[in-house]
C-alpha cells in the first residue's frame, strides 16, 4: 500500500493592492485595534477585521488609489496615516502603530 503524503493545507489571502494570492505570512496585515489605531499585525494573531498589503510600496500606492484600505478595514484614513504607513513600508519596518485616531464609517454594506 503507498502512503500519500498529506499536504499541508493553508489559508490563502489576497494583497488589497495587486490581487496577488499566497500564504498570509507573506503579506503585511493592517488592521485596527482597540483603541481605533491602525497597526500592523506583525504576529497575526489580532482579532477582528484586516487587509492583507505585499510588502512593496508600489502595491501601497494601488491600494490608496483605488481606495482599498478603507473599504476593507471600514475606517476614514487621514493622509499623516497614509504617509506613517508608506514611509515604514519603503523602511522594511513592521512592527510599528500609528498614534493617530480613525474615524469608523457609518456604512458597512
Amino acid at each position: 500500500m503507498l502512503n500519500k503524503k498529506s499536504k499541508k493545507v493553508y489559508p490563502i489571502r489576497s494583497c488589497i493592492g495587486c490581487g496577488r494570492k499566497d500564504h498570509p505570512k507573506k503579506f503585511i496585515r493592517l488592521t485596527i485595534d482597540k483603541n481605533c489605531d491602525i497597526v500592523i499585525d506583525k504576529e497575526f494573531k489580532m482579532g477582528g477585521r484586516g487587509a492583507y498589503l505585499c510588502p512593496d510600496i508600489s502595491c501601497l500606492k494601488k491600494a490608496l488609489k483605488r481606495n482599498k484600505i478603507s473599504k476593507s478595514l471600514k475606517v476614514d484614513l487621514k493622509d499623516e496615516m497614509i504617509e506613517k504607513i508608506s514611509k515604514k513600508i519603503e523602511a522594511g519596518i513592521y512592527n510599528f502603530k500609528i498614534k493617530e485616531k480613525i474615524n469608523k464609517s457609518k456604512s458597512y454594506g
